[in-house]
């Protein structure tokens, strides 16, 4: 699980850092990288503040957009899905982890454990999360009703997912903030002890930390976007029901 989680945030770090790379060239001269630094701070702490409005925005779009299942047998059957699903990734990991210790020497092999252990971690507590919304999906705004047919039913397991992602954008973000901040500052002091100025080791290390800060931002509109399909699927399947009454 971790390994596939892996594979798509090296893409997605590799287009962060790409981005960042272009917008933020390497300085020739001190002062100018004292004024790059300084234009960073200003992003980050925008970037911050756009976070905060959307964290708020996100709640209320769930509030705001309630859905239905005719009973809760599927979202239990769901969540004990996504919970084999997380212990398998988590057990596939340990796996992992113990036949490739052999090769790297202790301290490398330390470091990348504990790099491994943090993002396994993450995935393995958000996927229980995710479990424990189709356990008790009243939280996001997911009710039960008797007149559901089949295709609804669908849509409104579709739903949970699709709210659980907005739902837990906001600690993915913080999770990923804290990452980056933490690999920020170990790489800020590193190079500072080895006397570099290279804002490209600042860069590298701060794309996760922009990542996470953008994270509730693009869940509020990949929701906006999947969801209106959502809602006009929904408004097909009860045209039927409007005939009929």
């Amino acid at each position: 699980m971790s390994n596939i989680f892996g594979f798509g945030s090296n893409d997605i770090q590799y287009m962060a850092f790409d981005t960042l790379s272009f917008l933020f060239q390497e300085p020739d001269s001190f002062f100018e990288f004292i004024l790059i630094f300084l234009v960073l701070i200003i992003s980050i702490s925008l970037l911050h503040y756009i976070r905060s409005i959307f964290v708020v925005a996100n709640s209320k779009l769930i509030d705001s957009n309630p859905t239905s299942v005719s009973n809760s047998a599927i979202p239990k059957i769901a969540a004990i899905i996504i919970i084999c699903l997380a212990f398998v990734g988590l057990f596939g990991w340990l796996v992992d982890l113990t036949e490739s210790w052999h090769n790297y020497n202790f301290l490398t092999f330390f470091l990348i454990s504990v790099q491994k252990l943090y993002w396994e971690v993450l995935m393995f507590v958000l996927l229980l999360a995710l479990a424990g919304s189709f356990l008790k999906p009243q939280i996001l705004n997911v009710n039960t009703v008797t007149d559901s047919t089949t295709a609804e039913d669908i849509i409104g397991i579709y739903s949970i997912f699709l709210k659980g992602i907005v739902y837990f954008s906001n600690y993915l973000s913080l999770a990923l903030i804290t990452w980056g901040a933490f690999d920020t500052i170990t790489e800020f002091l590193w190079n500072t002890i080895y006397g570099e100025t290279l804002l490209g080791y600042f860069i590298g290390s701060s794309s996760w930390l922009f990542i996470g800060l953008v994270v509730p931002v693009a869940a509020h509109l990949a929701f906006l976007t999947l969801m209106s399909i959502n809602n006009y699927l929904l408004a097909i399947l009860a045209i039927p029901k409007i005939n009929k009454n």
